[in-house]
């Protein structure tokens, strides 16, 4: 994840920041509590959140060393992918999807109807939102507020989706 020269790197032990393309990186993760496992990492104006598989959601600011814990109201710490969608932040996670508007000081669970709660794939633009779980995948025109199942097509009983891209024409 890149933004302002800022380039961003998850691992199962750290989180990094590089302001020279990867040719130096800066460990953002000081002190006992940090992202150890982060899976995805979302920037926000001066704000980086990272999604960490067992402790939730986190935020750093940008060249900072300290991180916050921002799972109020969080469905799961287990989290598979963070997306932006303008003020929007969502969360996939083993739970189901979540969201928030202020910067993960409170969430809102959006589970739709799901045969599977695992959401492990998300996209968004601009309200619409797409997840993948590990039957289905679900469409959102309106920010999670209402669901539609949009599988029809899909080989398998049941198959994982884990990734997914939309590129304004197609998913």
């Amino acid at each position: 994840t890149a933004i302002s020269g800022y380039l961003f790197a998850g691992t199962d032990e750290y989180t990094y920041s590089s302001t020279n393309n990867g040719a130096n990186w800066v460990q953002m993760s000081v002190g006992q509590y940090y992202p150890y496992n982060t899976r995805s990492i979302v920037v926000k104006n001066s704000q980086v959140f990272a999604g960490d598989f067992g402790d939730g959601v986190a935020v750093s600011f940008l060249g900072g060393t300290s991180w916050t814990w921002v799972n109020n109201g969080l469905n799961s710490f287990y989290i598979y992918q963070l997306s932006l969608n303008n003020d929007r932040l969502f969360a996939a996670t083993r739970a189901g999807i979540s969201s928030t508007t202020n910067n993960g000081s409170n969430w809102v669970s959006l589970n739709p109807l799901l045969t599977s709660t695992y959401v492990y794939s998300l996209v968004t633009l601009n309200s619409n939102v797409f997840i993948g779980t590990q039957q289905n995948v679900y469409y959102s025109s309106n920010n999670g507020a209402d669901w539609t199942t949009i599988t029809t097509g899909l080989p398998g009983s049941s198959p994982n989706i884990y990734a997914l891209e939309y590129n304004s024409t197609y998913l």
